[in-house]
């Protein structure tokens, strides 16, 4: 099972790690990202991004998570 391998490689990161699907809405979240957000995988995953993390709407950063998903483009922030 190539997720599974995928699965051990991301749950081993220092990095946080969350992913969402075409809805925002929070498909996954490694321990690195449950340690950083203060929230647990179950508070999360199921979870709309933008109810979760309201501040995000209208800041930098959420600007640019938009502009990357709607561009497929990389971005900086």
């Amino acid at each position: 099972m190539p997720w599974r391998a995928g699965e051990l490689i991301v749950e081993a990161m220092p990095s946080g790690f969350l992913s969402m699907d075409a809805d925002w809405r929070i498909t996954y979240v490694n321990q690195a990202g449950v340690a950083i957000l203060g929230f647990s995988r179950e508070e999360l995953v199921g979870e709309d991004f933008w109810e979760v993390f309201p501040a995000n709407v209208d800041n930098e950063f959420g600007r640019a998570y938009r502009r990357a998903v709607t561009t497929g483009e990389p971005v900086n922030v």
